[in-house]
C-alpha cells in the first residue's frame, strides 16, 4: 500500500520530503489502528 501511495505521490509530483511526511503519518496511523490495512477498517 505504501508504494501506491508513493507512486501516487510522484505522479502528482510531490517533493520527496513531502512523501516521506505522508508515508511517515500512514505508518503511525496504521500502527495506531493495531497494524491492520486502512482497508479492513471500514467505511
Amino acid at each position: 500500500m505504501l508504494a501506491e501511495v508513493r507512486r501516487a505521490m510522484r505522479l502528482r509530483r510531490y517533493s520527496g520530503r513531502t512523501e516521506d511526511a505522508y508515508v511517515a503519518w500512514i505508518r503511525r496511523f496504521i500502527k495506531y489502528c493495531g497494524l491492520r490495512h486502512p482497508r479492513e477498517l471500514g467505511p
